[in-house]
């Protein structure tokens, strides 16, 4: 498939809902440093004495016991044999997925 037919417009389609200048903030590797009253339940300046580690009651199993993995029944392994692979478009770390509003079936 041609590059120029993917980026072609329909004749249905929904202007992106997301403010230009919001999608020029949040661009990938930049960091975003926000001020000291951004935050309004938590005191995020105090700083924290256990490291931010979750606390364990006393007596808690701190060994807790692994649940069964069977990979050939998995539903998300792509090396399962149980999954339909010509239904798998792409493999990537991000995603953008727009969909209608209803069911995608009639």
């Amino acid at each position: 498939m041609r590059m120029t037919d993917l980026l072609q417009s329909t004749t249905d389609e929904t202007p992106c809902p997301y403010d230009p200048d919001m999608l020029k903030q949040h661009q990938p590797g930049k960091v975003v440093k926000v001020s000291g009253n951004g935050q309004f339940f938590f005191n995020m300046d105090a700083a924290d004495d256990d490291n931010g580690k979750r606390k364990r009651k006393s007596g808690d199993n701190p060994e807790r016991k692994r649940k069964e993995f069977d990979p050939d029944t998995c539903w998300f392994c792509l090396s399962s044999p149980s999954v339909e692979k010509h239904l798998v478009i792409c493999v990537g770390t991000h995603c953008y997925l727009a969909l209608p509003k209803g069911p995608l079936t009639p």
